[in-house]
């Protein structure tokens, strides 16, 4: 744990991380899975954490025929998300201060993930974190999803920290094994069991809490 608070630069997640909105999330997606007739099995509700929005729509547009275009389910994702955002998303505990905490200390700080940006920025101007991030980064503004080291390489270059003192803190299993893989440090904290249990965390990730107060 002592490795993270000593961190030079931590690049975060934002949903199931810092922010209580994986409900949300799973809200919006049940409501067009059930418009689009698909049953939202564990299997699915798995799959759809890997995508991004654009990834999700495609999926729900062109293989089960929802609304009459991609950018049609992604305007019916985005408003109910930018809702959530703007006007009731809260932060898990003790996020707020673990941000502040670093920040105050000079730790530089990014904010990556699947969301897109203007929900992101909305998000963490609710809570009141947004200048805290030297960066606040979708992986629409990258082009690539998780899956892919694409958005955390990106965040360390604007961070100018070194990898090896670089750490990601991600809710969600398969993104703790994308940073592994590429040489990031990784801290995960328990989550939805959709993310991953505590089992496939402490297995994962170098440093693996329940909650953020644990740190404090």
């Amino acid at each position: 744990m002592a490795g993270f608070l000593d961190a030079k630069g931590v690049i975060f997640d934002c949903d199931g991380t810092l922010l209580d909105s994986i409900g949300a999330w799973e809200e919006m997606e049940q409501m067009l899975c059930d418009r689009a007739g698909v049953e939202k099995t564990p299997e699915v509700t798995s799959m759809l954490a890997t995508l991004t929005s654009p990834e999700a729509a495609r999926w729900l547009h062109e293989e089960h025929g929802l609304a009459d275009s991609n950018a049609a389910v992604e305007r019916m994702m985005e408003e109910f998300m930018m809702d959530f955002y703007t006007n009731r998303a809260q932060p898990r505990p003790g996020a707020i201060a673990m941000v502040e905490h670093l920040y105050e200390k000079g730790v530089r700080l990014a904010l990556a993930s699947s969301t897109p940006h203007d929900q992101l920025v909305a998000g963490m101007r609710h809570v009141g974190l947004e200048e805290c991030f030297v960066r606040i980064v979708s992986t629409d503004d990258v082009g690539a999803s998780k899956r892919e080291p694409k958005i955390y390489e990106y965040c360390r270059e604007v961070l100018g920290t070194p990898k090896e003192q670089t750490w990601g803190a991600e809710d969600a299993v398969y993104a703790i094994r994308t940073l592994k893989s590429a040489g990031f440090h990784a801290l995960g904290i328990l989550d939805t069991p959709g993310c991953g249990t505590w089992e496939q965390l402490t297995a994962e990730a170098d440093v693996a809490i329940r909650s953020w107060e644990e740190l404090l």
